[in-house]
């Protein structure tokens, strides 16, 4: 069969733009991809829901980056030489950090914190949609100038749906306060003046600048983690430290 010129350019030039659509179409999936890894350095996707910003209940997410972090002058437990170091950016008021508290923590300090192997920091991380969050942190602040940081920290977590109820939070964790044997006088002070609003505002720079965006989120020795929800998952990640 005879082709003739014209449609034989027709067949060039319908190949040529079959060509350019599939390099353009390469193109756009490339830039759409980059956008999703490469946000904030994280394998985020480029759209989120409230809740996937605020609050670290999805699937365990490790940053590829190491952080240079600080544990600032805030409260710790275990050795302060210790081969792995978490630093843990928590809500008072958060039902996950508490769900963390009660399912992930008490393991964590017997197999790990009391025998030498990590050093747990507690840094604070008051979210906006948890309005009481503030005044939470500010009693465990305030608990921390009578040396009693740590029985405030699990009164407020073991107790979180009680005041999280409450209308008058200054007088509800002078209760608490009395409860642990603080001198509630000067507790009560504390909490009225405000004295750690810089301090926690501070952690919760800190906390941003790292890639932290919702609670509860930890740093194992720079490594920034999302998502915990099982101490076996805890587990495996301290396990690759050591």
């Amino acid at each position: 069969m005879e082709i003739h010129e014209e449609e034989r350019g027709n067949f060039w030039r319908n190949a040529a733009l079959v060509l350019i659509g599939l390099f353009i179409g390469y193109i756009i999936g490339r830039f759409e991809l980059t956008t999703i890894t490469i946000k904030n350095n994280q394998a985020v996707p480029a759209k989120n829901t409230v809740n996937e910003v605020q609050n670290a209940n999805t699937n365990t997410e490790e940053a590829t980056n190491q952080l240079v972090v600080s544990a600032d002058d805030d409260p710790y437990i275990g050795q302060e030489e210790a081969a792995i170091t978490i630093i843990d950016f928590s809500d008072y008021q958060c039902p996950f950090c508490a769900k963390f508290y009660s399912e992930i923590f008490p393991q964590l300090k017997t197999d790990y914190i009391q025998t030498g192997k990590v050093k747990y920091v507690f840094r604070d991380f008051p979210l906006n949609i948890h309005p009481k969050a503030q005044y939470a942190h500010y009693a465990a602040e305030c608990s921390k100038e009578q040396n009693k940081y740590w029985e405030m920290h699990d009164m407020l977590f073991e107790k979180q749906g009680e005041w999280s109820e409450a209308e008058d939070l200054v007088e509800t964790f002078t209760l608490y306060a009395g409860e642990i044997k603080l001198n509630t006088t000067n507790f009560k002070n504390c909490m009225t003046s405000e004295t750690y609003r810089d301090e926690i505002a501070k952690d919760k720079a800190d906390g941003v600048s790292y890639g932290v965006k919702g609670t509860p989120t930890i740093i194992i020795n720079g490594k920034l983690i999302r998502g915990i929800s099982t101490y076996e998952q805890l587990k495996q990640l301290l396990e690759k430290e050591l």
